[in-house]
């Protein structure tokens, strides 16, 4: 290792600090609510789909489910992307 190597964390301001840890728990917060207001979408159109007859309209459904489970997956993982900056935050 060299022995005159800078630290990289000099700079940084507690004030800095906590109001980027803040801005991350707000986006945790709304990334938390659109995966909730996926799942309910996806309840719905499952009711919906059991309950048509028509077979076109199952697969519509069926698509539209699949979508909706992609879209859920993806803010799950920008989820936990989220919580693994905050707590890596509050350790510094």
């Amino acid at each position: 290792m060299w022995p005159f190597r800078r630290n990289k964390y000099k700079k940084l301001n507690r004030e800095d600090l906590v109001n980027s840890i803040c801005e991350l728990e707000r986006q945790e917060r709304t990334v938390e609510a659109e995966v909730f207001q996926k799942i309910k979408e996806i309840d719905a159109l499952m009711d919906k789909g059991k309950k048509e007859k028509n077979r076109d309209l199952q697969l519509f459904y069926a698509k539209k489910i699949s979508h909706l489970n992609e879209e859920k997956q993806v803010c799950m993982e920008r989820g936990m992307y989220l919580l693994y900056n905050i707590r890596l935050m509050t350790k510094l």
